[in-house]
């Protein structure tokens, strides 16, 4: 292979810029798989891990892929290539006299030539023209991007660098066969050989959701670290900011003590703009939001971004994450239009410059869908967290515990569209994920049995729902302060049971916990807050108070119409609970008014045949009726009938 790299080189350098060709082409097959793959990548960079044979003639390419459409299995692609020899050191040759076939020109391109994805024309199902163009070598990103990674690799010890490269791209068990050949070559006291391969050992472990391996290897490096630390200041900062990660990773506070560590080490070593100081400041910003303080998340994202948009380029990866890390912010303060923006940005940036099955694509693609999802999008939302299952399904990381929250999102989105033993599915798969790679009182688990408690709920099964609260309190106390936020989901989620069983005085308390913490750890205007204060406001209705009802729904709305976009379906629940308090007041109305606003969100949000939207069409038609307008009233009552017609069930309308 080096032998033909070289003679292409040569080649090359034998012919001028003008007698290069401007256009060439390439008739190929595709798996479906492999295709979905590139369309994902549009826009993109694509590099062939071969020598990549064209032809100068179009109708030879053409014709080469359109016989490939007689195997069904196979997407037909005909790739036209654009070349620019004068602003490219790429090595190709154009072999008109060395080929075989003397009727075609063929020009072949080195291996691992890259490509950037151009314009694709669908010809028919299963046949597509795309067109690639050679990258430029004055494409200032891509050139600072190469750059960038290539100082990340670190000193050149032996083949560490492809191992580091090797977690960048996802592939972890291939990393981990290197770093063990590595270390069984490499003598005691070969210190700084040591602590790089132990150090990638324990990332490896970390990324896999191995986090006592990981642990155990970052010791190891310590040990040595410890030997001579005046030598070894900074990679022992390095270290300590690993195991920060894996503490955080396990839901555990000594986070903190490790992150703060590192941070320590490298504002005495280094310049205040070093990319080192952004990935401390991105730890701690994680840390911060996962025990609940988002204000301090807020500061230490903004320091990170600061940092970066003067150390890093503009698609580096690490840039993505951080937009990634900020939407993930705005959205659990109820900002979800701005939440969108850095989740799209993050998008664009991994897609021109990670491989479209990489882990962190899959993470992206989860954070959109659980965005549309709280957003009332609920096929979108589907779609998204589907994408980010399918990715780590195929890319060997089916037990990681990032496959178990893609299965729970999967289980949000169906419990949400009311298929309850679907997302019962999906939460007993991530549950099995969880069991099998995290510790018995990781937070993650006692997330996942609330969302089996609250379908439970949905059921009506109120045993076996509170069971499933208790069984998430039980780990919450031992991993978290009594106000954090997820303290306050799960009071919620307890005093939902109590409302429901209709011990009303004991829903009040706990929604009342819920409140407090919310208070305290949230904007003012964040949509948590409007759901705490209109649950207070339903048990109120339920004890008959109605001043203090209506006072609560009021405060709900107002937070909602500040933080939601107008067409979310928590409104159309304000809208109608309060339409229900006006119609017991004979506030007929106004009543109507409310609950029109609430049909109209739900006709938008909602499949046909919701429940919410079939209740709305039933409580709308018994308006008219008690406004003596019996046409509409009959209107909405047909719509309603329709819905328990398609059910089987007989619906009498005693009112008529």
């Amino acid at each position: 292979m080096r032998d033909l790299h070289q003679q292409i080189q040569k080649l090359r350098a034998e012919i001028s810029n003008d007698q290069c060709p401007r256009t060439t082409y390439r008739g190929q097959g595709m798996l479906s798989a492999e295709f979905e793959k590139l369309q994902i990548n549009s826009g993109g960079l694509l590099s062939f891990n071969n020598f990549l044979s064209t032809s100068t003639d179009r109708q030879v390419a053409f014709c080469f892929a359109e016989s490939i459409k007689q195997d069904k299995s196979m997407i037909a692609i005909f790739f036209r290539i654009e070349i620019d020899a004068s602003l490219s050191s790429t090595p190709f040759a154009l072999l008109k006299d060395t080929t075989q076939f003397t009727m075609e020109e063929e020009l072949l391109f080195s291996m691992h030539t890259i490509f950037r994805i151009g314009q694709m024309k669908k010809i028919d199902d299963q046949f597509w023209e795309i067109e690639l163009r050679l990258t430029n070598d004055k494409d200032e990103l891509l050139a600072y991007l190469t750059d960038y990674l290539r100082e990340e690799l670190g000193p050149k010890i032996g083949w560490l660098p492809l191992g580091h490269l090797l977690i960048k791209i996802g592939k972890f068990d291939q990393a981990a066969e290197i770093c063990n050949q590595l270390l069984a070559l490499t003598a005691e006291n070969n210190w700084e050989w040591l602590i790089a391969i132990y150090n990638q050992l324990g990332v490896i472990h970390n990324c896999k959701g191995q986090f006592q391996q990981a642990l155990s290897f970052y010791q190891k490096s310590i040990e040595i670290l410890e030997k001579d630390i005046s030598l070894y200041r900074q990679q022992l900062a390095a270290v300590y900011g690993n195991i920060g990660e894996v503490y955080r990773n396990m839901g555990d506070s000594k986070a903190f003590e490790f992150y703060q560590k590192a941070l320590e080490i490298q504002e005495n070593l280094l310049p205040p703009n070093h990319p080192h100081l952004a990935v401390s400041y991105n730890n701690i910003a994680l840390a911060y939001k996962l025990f609940g303080n988002t204000s301090k998340a807020h500061l230490y994202y903004q320091k990170t971004l600061e940092v970066q948009e003067k150390s890093l380029p503009s698609n580096h990866p690490e840039v993505a994450t951080t937009d990634s890390n900020l939407g993930a912010l705005y959205q659990e303060i109820g900002n979800f239009t701005t939440a969108l923006l850095y989740y799209q940005k993050a998008l664009e940036v991994k897609k021109k410059t990670l491989p479209p099955d990489h882990p962190s694509m899959a993470i992206t693609y989860d954070n959109i869908g659980l965005l549309y999802r709280l957003m009332g999008k609920y096929s979108d939302a589907l779609c998204f967290s589907q994408k980010a299952l399918q990715i780590h399904t195929q890319s060997a990381l089916s037990n990681h515990p990032d496959t178990a929250i893609f299965h729970i999102n999967i289980g949000e989105t169906q419990r949400e569209m009311e298929d309850y033993l679907a997302a019962l599915s999906s939460y007993e798969n991530a549950l099995n994920i969880q069991r099998n790679s995290l510790r018995p009182n990781h937070p993650d688990l006692a997330a996942t049995y609330s969302s089996i408690g609250v379908v439970y709920e949905c059921m009506k099964k109120y045993t076996d729902a509170l069971s499933s609260y208790h069984q998430s309190q039980e780990i919450y106390k031992e991993s978290f302060p009594s106000d954090h936020p997820h303290m306050a989901t799960l009071y919620n989620n307890i005093a939902g049971i109590h409302y429901a069983m209709k011990d009303y005085s004991t829903a009040l308390q706990f929604y009342q916990k819920t409140l407090k913490i919310r208070k305290k750890s949230a904007f003012s205007n964040h949509p948590g807050l409007a759901t705490a204060y209109n649950n207070i406001a339903l048990v109120y209705g339920a004890l008959n108070n109605k001043s203090k009802e209506l006072f609560f729904y009021e405060k709900a709305l107002k937070i909602q119409k500040e933080s939601l976009p107008p067409r979310h379906p928590d409104l159309a629940v304000t809208y109608s609970n309060m339409g229900a308090l006006y119609r017991e007041k004979n506030d007929y109305s106004k009543a109507l008014s409310l609950y029109q606003n609430a049909c109209e969100i739900q006709e938008e949000s909602l499949s046909a045949n919701h429940l919410c939207l079939v209740t709305t069409y039933s409580s709308i038609a018994e308006l008219y009726f008690f406004m003596a307008d019996y046409s509409m009233a009959l209107t909405f009552f047909k719509k309603t009938l329709l819905f328990f017609k398609s059910k089987g069930f007989i619906y009498l309308y005693p009112l008529l």
